[in-house]
C-alpha cells in the first residue's frame, strides 16, 4: 500500500489553496459544484462566472489538475482545449435512503 504522505486535504477556496501549493510538482484535483443543478443541494453558490472564472484560474496553474464535473455539453464547451473523459455510469451511495441507486456519468478534466 502506497501512503499519503505529502497528500494536503483542504476544504478552503479553491482559489487560496492554489494560491499557496501550485508549483510543477503539485496535482490538484477539484470537484466544484455541477453547472445547473439544484443550488439548495450545495453549501457554496456557484455560479456561471464562478465556473469561468475557475477555468481561467486552471489554465494560468504551473502544476498539473483533474477536475470532476457532471456531464454536460456546457461544461465540455467551457473547458474546451483540455483533456476530457467520460466515465460512464457511477454509483452515487451519498444517499442511502433512495429506494433505488442513482447513477451519474461524470466528466474528468485534465491539463495532463
Amino acid at each position: 500500500p502506497q501512503s499519503l504522505n505529502n497528500v494536503y486535504f483542504d476544504g478552503q477556496p479553491c482559489e487560496k489553496v492554489i494560491a499557496v501549493f501550485d508549483s510543477a510538482k503539485t496535482l490538484h484535483h477539484l470537484d466544484p459544484p455541477d453547472l445547473d443543478t439544484r443550488p439548495e443541494i450545495y453549501l457554496h453558490k456557484f455560479k456561471q462566472e464562478a465556473h469561468e472564472a475557475l477555468r481561467d484560474l486552471l489554465a494560468n496553474i504551473e502544476g498539473k489538475f483533474m477536475l470532476s464535473y457532471n456531464e454536460s455539453t456546457d461544461i465540455r464547451k467551457l473547458y474546451k482545449g483540455f483533456k476530457i473523459h467520460s466515465t460512464g455510469p457511477i454509483h452515487y451511495s451519498g444517499n442511502n435512503k433512495r429506494p433505488t441507486a442513482r447513477m451519474k456519468t461524470e466528466l474528468l478534466i485534465r491539463n495532463f
